[in-house]
């Protein structure tokens, strides 16, 4: 039973890492916290972000095609139990008729809703990622 748990484990993050993420729409959350988080924590904050209708801020195409471009060449894992640390970006995207609660820093970016990881590994998407969130941070 544990092989079995673990093979359809194996499959659905292979299949994730091999299905290109195609975003229809996103929109990043009003708030940028200075402060680091568990998962627990992210998920808490999300759900509070949703509860107490913060500002949404929505995410140019041009970005929603940048992001996309750099989910679909990063290392898909399966997300566990961790800290998070500063400059974080709450936010959601849609894909399809799905919307899914994501996470985003420099070299991670969190699919909340389906407990993935994107390790964002190279320098050059990194600094995208980077460019990306001070972006946000500056919208008003």
């Amino acid at each position: 039973m544990k092989s079995i748990f673990i093979l359809c484990n194996v499959l659905l993050i292979t299949c994730s890492s091999l299905a290109q993420m195609n975003i229809h729409s996103m929109h990043v959350y009003e708030y940028f916290p200075d402060r680091g988080f568990t998962t627990a924590g992210l998920t808490t904050k999300m759900q509070e972000l949703k509860a107490n209708g913060v500002k949404k801020i929505a995410v140019p195409t041009s970005d929603v095609e940048l992001l996309a471009g750099v989910m679909n060449r990063a290392k898909v894992k399966k997300h566990i139990q961790t800290k998070i640390g500063i400059g974080a970006a709450f936010g959601q995207v849609v894909i399809a008729s799905d919307t899914l609660d994501v996470i985003v820093l420099n070299n991670l970016i969190i699919d909340l809703t389906n407990y993935v990881n994107y390790w964002i590994k190279d320098d050059g998407d990194q600094a995208l990622v980077f460019k990306f969130l001070q972006r946000m941070r500056n919208v008003k």
